[in-house]
C-alpha cells in the first residue's frame, strides 16, 4: 500500500516539475499542490529535496473531484492550457513509498497518458543516501524518456 507518493516530470530546457499526490476519498490518487518548478541547472541541488518535501506532504485525503475533466493545475503552474500539453514532451517518474522502500516508477507516454511498466521499477531502502536517490531518479528520467521496453 502506498503511504507517499509524488512525481517528478522533467521537461527538459522549461525546467523539472514536482508535485505531491493524494487520495480522494474515493481512493484515486490526484495531484495537488503545491507545484514546485526547478530549473536544470539546479537540479543537483534541488531535485531530492524538493521529492522529499512534496513526499511530506503526500496522501492526505481530498475531496474527489465533481468535474474529471477540470483543468490541470500544474499544467495552469506550468504556463500550458492543457495537463496533455504540457505532460506530452516531458519524461515522468513516479516516487512512492511502500512499506520501507521508496519505489521509483519512469512513466511511458501512450498518446493519451502515461503508463508504467513494472518490470521497469527500481527499488531503494528508505536509508539510502540522496545521492542514491538522486541518481535512481535521473536514470528513472532517462528510461522513460527512452520509451517502453
Amino acid at each position: 500500500m502506498i503511504s507517499k507518493s509524488a512525481v517528478v516530470y522533467d521537461r527538459g530546457s522549461d525546467g523539472l516539475f514536482v508535485h505531491p499526490h493524494a487520495f480522494t476519498t474515493m481512493g484515486v490518487l490526484l495531484e495537488v499542490p503545491p507545484y514546485r518548478r526547478i530549473c536544470q541547472e539546479d537540479r543537483d541541488r534541488l531535485l531530492w529535496p524538493e521529492v522529499a518535501a512534496a513526499l511530506a506532504l503526500s496522501c492526505r485525503t481530498v475531496p474527489h473531484p465533481k468535474d474529471p475533466n477540470r483543468p490541470s493545475r500544474l499544467a495552469q503552474f506550468a504556463g500550458f492550457k492543457s495537463w496533455r500539453a504540457f505532460a506530452r514532451e516531458a519524461a515522468t517518474c513516479d516516487v512512492h513509498v511502500i512499506g520501507g522502500t521508496y519505489v521509483f516508477s519512469p512513466g511511458f507516454w501512450d498518446g493519451r497518458g502515461y503508463d508504467g511498466v513494472e518490470q521497469c521499477d527500481r527499488r531503494l531502502p528508505l536509508t539510502a543516501s540522496e545521492e542514491e536517490l538522486l541518481r535512481c531518479l535521473n536514470e528513472c528520467l532517462e528510461r522513460s524518456r527512452e520509451g517502453p521496453p
